[in-house]
């Protein structure tokens, strides 16, 4: 698909409807007006269609546009993390990212896109370092601004964030980045800057922390006098989620929308302090004038305001995906030219976690369900037929912060039924006195009143309907069946948002009410993942699974109504795989280690603690390059790691993040059907 030059130019035709921003406040009581400085709920503004102001759908970005669900939501596509994209260092390659986001917006009635990221790569630690475009403010306003300007040609309004200075993950919402005002203004301004005259953006959102000992959500010098009255903004400024910390100060400095809904720090607050003369009523509008103006923007693009959300496919669309995962890849070394790979080895061999589990995207809020991702290895494979060659694979060392995810060995109960079950009890109604007893398979003493069917190992519900299960004193059950593939010894991990146990095979396994422990899991919002050992499972054999809990009292900056996540693995020794590796690539033409981190480690809620690539990857790196000379190491990963093992390596690409067709855009660069003329955007040591 081509995008012409009308839309990069920002001069789409509207759809000839329209919205007098005026009229509809003139026609607005207060009541009215204290609602739209709030969200409806956590992805919708207020609406009042008889007044002709429509509730505006927000979605998070910024490599996806994931729709209004975490959980059991419908697939989007993943594009290149921001990294990846600026590594093309192409403003072209930026807007049509920009365009495609916002034809997967339109796909789920998204007005507004939660995205570009622009702060800056302070630390390459920092969990969210990927999501951003570079440690160079220039690079990234300018790719940012292009990025911006294709997607609100395209009709989906650009959101950049978090404005600013919020870039560490640690404490992210009471620390205070105390900077000089020169680098405030040369160093993390200036990206922001220079995106909003290139794309002029019709939404920004605040970050968490302090600047200088004052939140960013209550910065009237930030959001009035640079953004307004320097740089000509004339748009809405929302909070990040739970952003807000005031009410009056808020307000005055142009914090216009407090999200998600319904507002803490707005409503009946806002009474209360226009009574006591803190607030009037013209420090409201102005605000609700900004709010008024995105929902113009929704109006006059000619986009839905319906409930209903599907996916976009199509050859053009994977075709630009497939390119744009190849732009995002870096050719670091190729000192001994065995790239690109041609006719010549007839037995290739692929190592590493990432080769054969695709990492499509960094973690928390970048987040999407891909509706398919190519994994390294088969695409590898597919261009390794193409050459007359065969691939032989070798995990070699796992990537795990927290225990892989169990889903895969979850059976249903029914032929092409969903693997789990999860079943909530709201006051009054209760299981029983018992439910949180050392006992498995305790019968309820009543029905649930919801109940649904589950898919995944990993639940974070935190929007959509299950929110109205965020009561006090409210009791869950989840259950499944676990079938190991593998006889052995078996190491199963559990972390919850709330307090509940883990029944493994009728028995109490993991108990986490009394002894729970607050970790980084969840948005922080979880326990601690705690592990056990399971000794002797059979292959085949079903075990029951069983989590019950009850809900006790938020355990973070949000209600969840309970989360859980499960984690198995059969035990090994990391150095017998090690060895079977190194064997393997002595006994092959050409060897490919893929090795990196992935979204448990690169993700929105803490940062990372070390450059170390985990695990073993290390020592599997140094052994097949000491096996083979003919080895290609590759790097996927959203920010820098340190290779101890660089001078012994002479081939290296670097593979960013890279979407749905992360696989074939790292096949393409091997297998010289793409040019690798990425540079990197940020320093590796």
């Amino acid at each position: 698909m081509t995008i012409s030059t009308e839309l990069l130019n920002g001069n789409a035709k509207k759809q000839g409807k329209t919205f007098d921003v005026d009229a509809v406040l003139e026609k607005l009581n207060v009541s009215e007006k204290i609602a739209l400085l709030a969200g409806a709920d956590m992805w919708h503004t207020a609406g009042f269609p008889a007044k002709g102001v429509p509730s505006v759908r927000l979605s998070d970005g910024p490599n996806g546009v994931r729709g209004t669900l975490f959980t059991n939501g419908t697939p989007s596509n993943a594009y290149p993390c921001a990294l990846g994209i600026a590594s093309a260092w192409d403003d072209k390659h930026a807007a049509e990212i920009g365009h495609y986001l916002a034809d997967e917006a339109k796909a789920k009635n998204v007005h507004v896109v939660l995205g570009p990221t622009l702060n800056m790569q302070r630390s390459p630690l920092g969990g969210r370092g990927f999501e951003a475009f570079s440690e160079d403010p220039v690079l990234c306003g300018q790719v940012a601004g292009a990025y911006v300007k294709g997607m609100q040609a395209n009709g989906a309004a650009a959101t950049p964030k978090h404005f600013v200075c919020n870039d560490q993950e640690f404490e992210r919402q009471s620390s205070d980045s105390i900077v000089p005002m020169r680098a405030v203004r040369e160093i993390y301004l200036e990206p922001f800057r220079i995106m909003q005259k290139i794309g002029n953006p019709r939404a920004y959102m605040t970050g968490y922390n302090r600047l200088n000992g004052l939140h960013v959500s209550e910065n009237h010098w930030l959001l009035t006098q640079v953004l307004r009255e320097e740089w000509g903004f004339d748009g809405c400024v929302m909070s990040d989620w739970t952003g807000v910390y005031s009410t009056d100060i808020s307000i005055k400095a142009g914090m216009d929308l407090e999200m998600p809904g319904p507002g803490v720090f707005r409503g009946d607050q806002i009474r209360r302090q226009m009574s006591a003369g803190k607030l009037a009523e013209y420090d409201l509008d102005l605000c609700v004038k900004s709010v008024l103006k995105l929902a113009k923007f929704a109006v006059e693009s000619g986009r839905s305001f319906e409930t209903g959300e599907t996916s976009v496919d199509g050859d053009d669309v994977k075709a630009f995906m497939r390119r744009a995962a190849g732009e995002a890849q870096v050719l670091l070394k190729n000192e001994n030219n065995l790239l690109p790979i041609q006719q010549g080895p007839k037995k290739i061999a692929v190592f590493g976690q990432n080769a054969s589990q695709p990492v499509a995207t960094g973690g928390g809020s970048a987040t999407v369900k891909s509706a398919y991702v190519v994994s390294p290895l088969d695409a590898i494979t597919q261009a390794a037929k193409e050459i007359g060659a065969e691939v032989e694979y070798n995990l070699g060392a796992g990537v795990h912060l927290h225990l892989p995810p169990a889903k895969k060995y979850f059976q249903p109960k029914e032929a092409g039924g969903q693997r789990a079950t999860l079943e909530f009890w709201l006051p009054p109604n209760s299981p029983g006195d018992d439910w949180l007893s050392d006992a498995a398979n305790v019968a309820p003493s009543s029905a649930p009143d919801h109940t649904s069917g589950q898919d995944d190992s990993f639940l974070m519900l935190l929007d959509g309907d299950f929110m109205q299960m965020a009561v006090a004193d409210q009791c869950h059950r989840y259950t499944t069946t676990f079938v190991p593939d593998e006889s052995g010894d078996w190491d199963i991990g559990m972390a919850t948002c709330g307090n509940a146990n883990l029944y493994f095979d009728g028995k109490l396994l993991i108990e986490n009410n009394e002894n729970y422990k607050q970790g980084e899991l969840f948005f922080t919002m979880g326990s601690e993942e705690r592990r056990v050992v399971v000794k002797g499972l059979v292959k085949g054999q079903a075990y029951p699974i069983e989590v019950r809990g009850r809900f006790k009292y938020g355990l973070g900056f949000m209600q969840l109504p309970f989360g859980v996540q499960l984690g198995a693995q059969k035990i090994v020794d990391p150095q017998d795989m090690i060895r079977a590796s190194a064997k393997l690539a002595s006994a092959s033409d050409l060897a490919i280690v893929i090795v990196g981190v992935t979204g448990e480690f690169e993700t929105e809620g803490f940062d990372r603690k070390t450059l170390d690539l985990p695990g073993a990857q290390d020592d599997l790196v140094k052994a097949v390059l000491a096996a083979n000379p003919n080895t290609i190491v590759v790097t996927q990963t959203g920010m820098p790691v340190a290779m101890p093992w660089l001078d012994q390596a002479h081939t290296l690409v670097q593979s960013f993040y890279g979407g749905n067709e992360v696989g074939n855009g790292i096949a393409d660069v091997l297998f010289g059907k793409v040019n690798p003329s990425g540079r990197l955007p940020v320093t590796f040591p």
